[in-house]
């Protein structure tokens, strides 16, 4: 999403920030962990993040389309821990980014899957170890596979054990859904499968999807919009809602919420892109209540 836009439209819509301090209550089962803290410079457009396993205390972010083909280690100070390039993939539209466990330990997966303008039937999802901070570069393995109804604005990865990777669409130009990557090695042209529609219509702004992440035991998944966090158990493919787990973000005042990375604990981390106004780009910790 243009970087801006979204927080231009926000303060339009009466979602102006709430403001949240050192000592501010739950938030709705979800502590805040942090203040709202300013991310390093050349991270305006943070778009994905996903908590490190091997690292404590540091997370791995990225900006969106236009960018650069670059990763960030970030450490919960908001200190630049590193910065990786990804060698063999370009920056067409990077969205989300997940780390889940796979054959070589833990593997980090970038989506870039953004499509405002619904140009590309293709989705992308470059894989690759998870790096250390201090590596020059990573070279990646991308997985393509085309939408079976046409091409989708998507802003949301999760993958679940077994390394089965999902996307959720944005709600901007459609329903909500979710499509699952084909299997490796399965015969015939990779076509993703849509295995659940979460909304049926499109959303009004505020309540479009703009990131995912599974929990660790991979039994849950966490779902953001620019203003919610919603949990959901998982059943087979299909994430089943649980409720009273809805989480109003707003109090946290991000200028444009993008990103949703789990980590151990029931702690997860949030980032926004810059918006209007001089506003920077941000993170925020939270820890989360019965959050596995």
């Amino acid at each position: 999403m243009p970087r801006g836009a979204v927080g231009a439209a926000a303060l339009l819509l009466g979602l102006a920030p709430l403001g949240c301090g050192a000592g501010a209550s739950a938030v709705q089962g979800c502590l805040p962990g942090s203040e709202p803290t300013a991310l390093p410079q050349g991270l305006e457009e943070s778009s994905g993040a996903a908590v490190s396993r091997y690292h404590p205390e540091l997370f791995w972010t990225h900006n969106d389309g236009g960018n650069g083909r670059w990763l960030y280690a970030v450490g919960f100070d908001g200190q630049e821990r590193g910065a990786v390039r990804v060698s063999n993939a370009r920056n067409r539209d990077w969205e989300d980014m997940e780390l889940a466990p796979c054959a070589e330990g833990s593997c980090l997966y970038i989506g870039d899957v953004g499509d405002n303008y619904l140009r590309w039937n293709e989705a992308l999802v470059h894989r690759f170890p998870e790096p250390a901070p201090g590596d020059s570069a990573v070279e990646v393995t991308t997985l393509s596979a085309r939408y079976p109804d046409g091409p989708q604005d998507t802003e949301a990865l999760f993958v679940l054990p077994g390394e089965r990777v999902h996307l959720i669409t944005k709600g901007s130009n459609g329903p909500v859904a979710i499509y699952r990557f084909p299997d490796p090695g399965q015969p015939g042209p990779a076509v993703l499968q849509r295995v659940q529609v979460l909304d049926p219509e499109r959303r009004a702004l505020p309540r479009q999807v703009t990131g995912a992440s599974a929990s660790p035991s991979g039994e849950h998944v966490a779902v953001r919009t620019y203003e919610t966090l919603e949990f959901y158990r998982v059943d087979g493919d299909t994430l089943v809602h649980e409720p009273g787990r809805r989480v109003n973000l707003r109090p946290l005042a991000e200028s444009q919420g993008e990103a949703v990375a789990w980590g151990p604990g029931g702690q997860l981390v949030l980032t926004s892109e810059q918006g209007p106004f001089g506003s920077v780009g941000s993170f925020t910790l939270l820890t989360c209540t019965d959050a596995d």
